[in-house]
């Protein structure tokens, strides 16, 4: 289920969650270490292993959205 608009508060994502309050998703964001490069490598090896087809192409638009 998608949420209107944009940008979503923290209220909203809760919401969705079916918390009554953002407070725990706020604390997971907060105290969580992101390291963008190894999450980048990651999905890229997922994408890789899942997609993989010699002479193949993947285009990506954003006409999907």
């Amino acid at each position: 289920m998608r949420l209107p608009g944009a940008r979503k508060t923290g209220w909203q994502l809760a919401e969705q969650a079916g918390l009554e309050r953002p407070y725990r998703l706020q604390s997971l964001l907060r105290r969580s270490a992101w390291q963008a490069d190894r999450l980048r490598d990651l999905v890229r090896s997922e994408v890789l292993a899942t997609l993989r087809e010699p002479g193949g192409v993947l285009v990506v638009d954003e006409t999907g959205f």
